[in-house]
């Protein structure tokens, strides 16, 4: 009997702590989790204004060339006039200098990687590291 009550015992003991292993690798999903999504909303937030500072470039760079549109049809307009014409050649060839300058940046500005990319190796790597932590325990733990 004494044999018995001491397997009860133990079977209560590594039910005990089976439960409480599961709700310590619960909680270490849960916490890696949040983690993630953190990280997931920080790359959002970063690509959302990589996007908004391309754009505003891009916008410049349009109102310039337009610009140099309207004041080349005018220099074209008035090219018999000789005072005139140099003031509207000098505007022309400045708002197509502009136009260059912030299109050579907006080209420069650093292309985006692809969304969630951060995130998605990070939890690659959680995946590595728990399939490495399994096999580990299945090595030391073999009759379990």
């Amino acid at each position: 009997m004494n044999r018995e009550s001491g397997e009860k015992g133990r079977a209560g003991t590594n039910r005990a702590g089976l439960f409480s292993a599961a709700r310590g690798i619960l909680a270490t999903l849960l916490e890696s989790a949040r983690t993630r999504l953190e990280l997931a909303r920080t790359e959002l937030e970063e690509t959302g204004i990589l996007f908004a500072r391309m754009l505003a470039f891009a916008l410049v760079s349009l109102a310039c060339f337009g610009l140099f549109v309207i004041f080349g049809v005018a220099l074209l307009t008035l090219a018999f006039w000789e005072s005139r014409l140099l003031v509207l050649g000098l505007f022309s060839a400045l708002f197509l200098a502009l136009g260059i300058v912030f299109i050579v940046v907006c080209l420069r500005q650093k292309k985006p990687e692809p969304a969630l990319s951060a995130t998605l190796s990070a939890l690659e790597e959680d995946i590595r590291q728990l399939k490495a932590a399994a096999a580990e325990s299945s090595r030391l733990h073999p009759d379990e």
